[in-house]
Formats: C-alpha cells, structure tokens, sequence
C-alpha cells in the first residue's frame, strides 16, 4: 500500500464509516476534521436523563438496507419496525387534510377514485422514466436534456389533472426539495438509486432501537485519538502525489482527502487547482432543503383509540406526521415540516413549534396540544448541514457529467448523495467505497 495518511473532511455517518475502513486498511495516519464541535452530521441526537436520546436529525430507515443494517449489528445496535403497521392491520386509518377538509380513510387517497387514479397514472409515469435512468452518469439518461430542462413541478402542473393528487403528490415530493425548483430529472435519478418507486417509497418502515444517533457516537468510540472538532476546512491543495488540506490555521498534509460532507457544504472549500468543470457544477448546484422535526411524546398512543395508525398528511405548514412509538418507550408521534420559505417566516423557535402543533391538532384532536414534553429540531440556518437534505435544480446534472460517481485524483468524494442510495444507507456506502478508492492509490 502507497497510502500512509489521509485526511477526511466531515464527522458525520459517511466520514466515519470512510475513517473506521481507512483504519482497518492499515493506513497508519488517518485524521477526521469535523467544523462542527459534535460528530454525527445530520444524525444529531439529545441526551435524556434515564431515558433513550431523542433523534433530532435523522431517523427513520427500513430493514433492506443491507449496508446501513450490517454496520448498525456491527455495532450492537438493533432496528424496530415503527408501530403504524401493525396499526393497519388492526384497522387503523390514515388521515389526510386538503383544502380545509380533514378525510380518514384507509390509506391515502382511498376515499377518493378520482385522485387515487390520478395519483396511481402519476406513479406508473415516472416509474417507467426511472427504468431508464443512467444512475452512474444520470446525463446519459435518454431524453436527459428535456428532463433536465424543466422542474418537477412543471412536469405535475402539465400532467396531472386531479387537484387532490397534485396536491399529494407535491407533498410527498416535497420531502426531496421544492418541487418547484428541482429538476425533473435529479427527481428521477433519485429515485432510480434506491431501486425504483417501491423501494424509494420503503424506506423508512422503522427506526434503532435507542436511535440513529448511536451509529455515529459508537463509530466515534474507536476513532477518539483521529477526530478533530472544530476544525473548518478553507482549502485543498491537491496533485498527483498527494494532498494539503487547511483548516483552522493549520496545515494538513496527506496522501489523499475524502471530502464526506453533502452536497452544498464543500462549495465553501477551494480546490487548487480548482475542480474540473462537471465536478464544480455539481458542487455549486446543490440547493439546501430546510426543516423542521418536532418529537412529542404522551401517556398513551391516545390516537388509536381513536381508530387512527398514526399516519397523517396534509397541505398546512405540518406535510407528514408518524407514529414512532417505541417498542420500550412512551407513545411519540413526529411532524414533519419540509417548506423552508414558511418556517424563514416565524421570528422564532417556540412560534413555529406552536404552529406546527397547531396543524397536528387538525390530524389529532386537541390532545395532540398536551404532550408530556416536546422537542424541536429546526434545520434552518444550521451552517454546518445547509439543510437538513439537498436537491439540485435543472441544468446541473446535464452540465456534471459522470462527476456524480467519480473522484478527481487524490480528492475522493463521500457523503450521502454519493451512495448507492439517499439518507444514511447512501452515507454509509459511500464512506466504505471512498476509503476502498484510498486503500487502492
């Protein structure tokens, strides 16, 4: 091995995945810089006395995803299916609000053929678009200019007629990024990565027991002596026998970097020389997608006396609303709000909980409004994420090229929008595949 030392940039999921493989590799000098004075990225979790941390940042996965699952055994960290699905089976409905009107049905949409139909046309759609998706080089995707020349919002605005499908449809999109702004064909591509639209769509059947948040601070155990926090990265130096990085008013140098943080972050480092066109376009064009979490926990999961699974939707400030009861905890529902022009529009913290919780109450009822305690997690303005995930408008991934699956030299590329998929199984993949590229040099 010609690789003695590297440098990676970020202390979420992804860099310490790529930092606890370099290690294993056998390079003896491995060193994390991590701006932030925390590890773990968008997995940010809150501390309780006597009781499992809250998941501020990410949380819900699903049990196929084969990385993320083999690395959190690895770990000791177990996965719980949340309790919606047994809610269902028992009989419990959803709920959906549109327009001023709250509608309980079985799933949504059921209670309206018309939209359900629209919606179902929708999917089959862009199903048959995703088939054929380059992912590796999304650019070489037939008919890539045009679907990459208009937003998906456009291509719903000319295609679906039905007001209430456009209406579900858009907010369940919207967890991806303002569908007015994103590209038809980054929408595509993404979904292709997971597999197509029933694997995209599976993602998030359950959560770790004692929360995601445990991944990174146990990856963090074994690499203490390598992280370096509060260490914000202003440049690289790169060629092709090896790299300087500078951070914090010191000079790093190494045999190669990974730069692990996502999308919009690395625009805020400069490359000498600087990055070849298609990897530049790709690293400006990312756009941030702001959120906002609010945890509530009760008594009891008084929603299912109520007939209701705990899954909620609608077109206010909250877009989706889940149970995520544990199976050893007290009764927890989550909203969810991903319109981050409207949450820049409340002067602070405890307004925007009180509207959201306003919107759960429509869900809920009025116990929703007396939770036993009450956490927000708001994305917006956090410097060191640019969102709580990101998305990129049209023109970009036609301009990037093959940039979204390769490196330039010895700057190798992790984070999450860098895996096989999105969210922490993509961040996990990538981080192992980076170290493997550094292992290689």
């Amino acid at each position: 091995m010609s690789v003695s030392s590297v440098v990676i940039i970020g202390a979420g999921l992804s860099g310490l995945v790529a930092a606890q493989d370099c290690v294993r590799s056998g390079i003896p000098n491995v060193v994390v810089l991590e701006a932030r004075d925390r590890i773990g990225g968008r997995l940010k979790g809150l501390d309780r006395e006597g009781a499992p941390l809250i998941d501020l940042g990410g949380e819900l996965v699903s049990s196929h995803l084969v990385s993320l699952m083999a690395l959190a055994t690895e770990l000791g960290v177990e996965w719980e299916e949340a309790p919606m699905g047994a809610n269902f089976e028992r009989g419990g409905e959803s709920v959906r609000v549109y327009a001023g009107n709250r509608l309980v049905e079985p799933y949504p949409l059921s209670t309206d053929p018309d939209a359900e139909a629209a919606n179902l046309a929708f999917v089959e759609a862009i199903s048959a678009i995703v088939e054929t998706v380059v992912v590796d080089n999304p650019s070489l995707t037939p008919g890539a200019a045009e679907l990459d020349s208009i937003t998906l919002g456009a291509w719903i605005d000319e295609h679906v007629d039905n007001a209430a499908a456009r209406s579900a449809i858009v907010g369940n999109a919207t967890t991806i990024g303002d569908v007015y702004e994103l590209s038809l064909l980054y929408y595509v591509w993404y979904i292709a990565k997971f597999g197509g639209w029933e694997e995209h769509e599976a993602i998030s059947e359950g959560h770790f027991v004692g929360g995601a948040a445990q991944l990174p601070r146990k990856l963090a155990e074994s690499l203490a002596d390598h992280i370096h926090l509060s260490q914000v990265v202003t440049s690289i130096e790169h060629g092709t026998d090896g790299v300087v990085v500078h951070a914090g008013g010191t000079r790093y140098d190494a045999d190669a970097v990974i730069v692990a943080v996502g999308g919009a972050m690395a625009a805020g480092i400069e490359f000498a020389p600087a990055l070849p066109p298609a990897h530049a376009a790709l690293i400006a064009g990312w756009k941030p997608q702001h959120g906002a979490k609010l945890v509530l926990e009760y008594d009891r999961a008084f929603w299912t006396d109520k007939g209701l699974a705990g899954l909620a939707s609608g077109d206010g400030l909250v877009g989706l609303a889940i149970d995520s009861t544990p199976a050893s905890g007290p009764a927890t529902l989550i909203g969810f709000c991903f319109q981050g022009s409207r949450i820049a529009q409340f002067p602070n913290d405890d307004d925007l909980q009180t509207a959201m919780l306003a919107d759960l109450v429509t869900f809920f009822g009025e116990e929703i409004a007396s939770p036993t305690a009450a956490y927000l997690s708001n994305w917006e303005g956090d410097e060191w994420s640019a969102g709580c995930s990101h998305s990129l408008p049209p023109g970009v991934l036609t301009a990037a090229g093959d940039a979204v699956s390769t490196d330039v030299g010895r700057v190798v590329f992790a984070g999450s929008d860098r895996g096989t998929m999105e969210y922490m199984e993509g961040a996990v993949t990538a981080g192992q595949r980076a170290a493997r590229v550094v292992a290689g040099f």
